[in-house]
């Protein structure tokens, strides 16, 4: 949406003047929302390395992201754990703590909670800026129809950075046909107009 504006600056300027107003003055936000910042505000590496926390919703992100930048700055795999190598990185890692003995263990250990934190354990500093180059290069498209797939690539990537890391979704194929049905549909009616005729 930003991509698209002239004034995107300005937009997102406001944005994040928004955003910072919303997490200074929480009770704004839905009691839901409210829990999960609370919780995030107040768990620590400790806690999920011996399963004390107890929101999934801060544990399956940080336990996962935990093993991703321990593959990378720890153990040096820059390239990362390899395809599919999370889910083996993640038990590896794991292992050495309290939490492998917690009903929550192995949360998203093959996803790793989202795309984008698959994404760096697997493929390391390159697909970490491989992710940002791709959404950033996406969104610059945004003013151009013919390029309607990358700018939809990158508001996909941008939205699984917060959860999904499955590489296929059911709804995948209806998200990228839909512009190519809308395209077509558009040109069909310009066709019919440009044949019909004009009185004098």
């Amino acid at each position: 949406m930003l991509a698209s504006q002239k004034r995107r600056p300005i937009i997102a300027t406001g944005f994040l003047v928004a955003a910072f107003y919303l997490y200074s003055y929480q009770e704004l936000l839905p009691s839901i929302i409210q829990d999960r910042m609370t919780a995030l505000d107040a768990v620590s590496v400790t806690d999920i390395d011996t399963g004390d926390a107890d929101n999934m919703s801060v544990v399956s992100p940080l336990s996962n992201w935990e093993v991703a930048i321990d593959s990378i700055i720890e153990k040096g795999r820059i390239f990362g754990n390899g395809f599919g190598g999370h889910y083996y990185a993640y038990f590896d890692y794991i292992r050495g703590f309290d939490y492998k003995f917690r009903e929550h263990f192995g949360t998203n250990a093959i996803a790793g909670h989202s795309l984008f934190i698959r994404f760096v354990s697997e493929f390391g500093v390159p697909g970490l800026i491989g992710y940002v180059v791709w959404i950033f290069f996406g969104l610059s498209k945004a003013r151009r129809e013919d390029q309607i797939w990358w700018t939809l690539s990158a508001i996909y990537l941008f939205g699984r950075i917060l959860k999904l890391g499955g590489l296929f979704e059911l709804g995948l194929p209806i998200f990228l046909l839909a512009p190519l049905v809308f395209y077509q549909t558009g040109n069909s009616k310009s066709r019919k107009r440009r044949m019909i005729p004009q009185s004098k």
